[in-house]
């Protein structure tokens, strides 16, 4: 028997192992991880779930969003203990999981097709696919066409891009392009493979060490552009401003850290729920507030939110 493992953002798992469960009584091989609900350690916990599975049997973990935080993660730790790994799961996968014998890709692969034919728009059969409209900001953005590059938005974030970044930001922004500066990430062929599938539709994505991201915001040819830049570090949006002329420099800045890759031995303070930083990030902080930038925190944009008196207070 295989054994199955559903681990998503907030408690989203838990849903799906109980709705299994309701049409498959003896579902004693699926199990649940709620990510980001008890603690922010997630690859801890990860660990301890598949530690405890019983040994010698195949392994199924599905996850919620591809390229989110839960996804990147358990993609790190696939090879590690040799399971199988499967994103963007619906209940009809679930399902047809629970209720089958076959442990293979093969079948996993099967299984996958047949949650993707499921999605559909029964009463609405005849109706073709419409293209979707312009966003409004970013006509607007097209209409101005000179000038700098309109940086919506600098975020910084220790997980780069994930769900929050790829659905809850980018939707509110509306950015023709997203730009990671990262040098590790640049250089990481693995972290940029699981940047890219996090990547919304619609949407650009570049990856590039922060000089080189500094170059582009620079370069005439993106003037006019809605630009999403994502730092991992407060630090290094500090460094990108720095890098910038003064006709392309960004005026927002979104600390968004959400303290899950903490740094061994450094310090970390709520600012407010979900979002903490430390003194070096604080400081880095003060020196683009007081350069003019108006910098936050925000874990989401329909969240609480604290403006850099609510920071400094905090670290005060």
């Amino acid at each position: 028997m295989s054994q199955i493992l559903v681990a998503t953002h907030s408690t989203l798992a838990e849903g799906f192992a109980q709705a299994v469960k309701f049409f498959k009584a003896d579902a004693d091989n699926v199990h649940f991880l709620n990510g980001y609900v008890q603690s922010q350690e997630f690859e801890r916990e990860l660990r301890e779930q598949l530690d405890a599975l019983p040994k010698g049997e195949p392994v199924v973990v599905c996850t919620d969003i591809p390229g989110g935080s839960v996804n990147q993660v358990a993609m790190k730790l696939a090879d590690e203990y040799g399971f199988m790994l499967v994103s963007g799961v619906n209940m009809p996968f679930m399902l047809e999981l629970a209720f089958s014998d076959d442990a293979t890709y093969g079948a996993l692969a099967a299984t996958v097709a047949n949650a993707r034919e499921q999605l559909m728009l029964p009463l609405a059969q005849d109706v073709k696919p419409e293209a979707p409209a312009a966003k409004a900001p970013a006509a607007a953005s097209a209409k101005s066409g000179k000038g700098k590059p309109s940086i919506v938005l600098v975020r910084a974030d220790d997980r780069l891009i994930h769900g929050l970044v790829a659905v809850a930001w980018t939707s509110h922004l509306a950015p023709e392009t997203i730009l990671v500066a990262n040098d590790a990430a640049a250089a990481d062929d693995f972290k940029k493979n699981a940047l890219k599938l996090a990547k919304p539709a619609g949407v650009k994505l570049f990856i590039k060490p922060v000089e080189k991201a500094a170059k582009a915001l620079n370069n005439p040819v993106n003037d006019g552009k809605r630009i999403f830049v994502v730092t991992q570090t407060v630090e290094d949006a500090e460094r990108l401003y720095s890098l910038l002329d003064d006709a392309h420099k960004f005026s927002k800045l979104n600390i968004g850290t959400a303290g899950v890759n903490k740094k061994p031995g450094e310090k970390y303070v709520a600012i407010i729920p979900q979002v903490y930083t430390t003194a070096e990030e604080f400081a880095a902080a003060k020196k683009l507030h007081d350069a003019g930038v108006n910098v936050f925190g925000q874990a989401n944009p329909t969240l609480e939110k604290a403006d850099f008196a609510a920071i400094e207070h905090a670290l005060n």
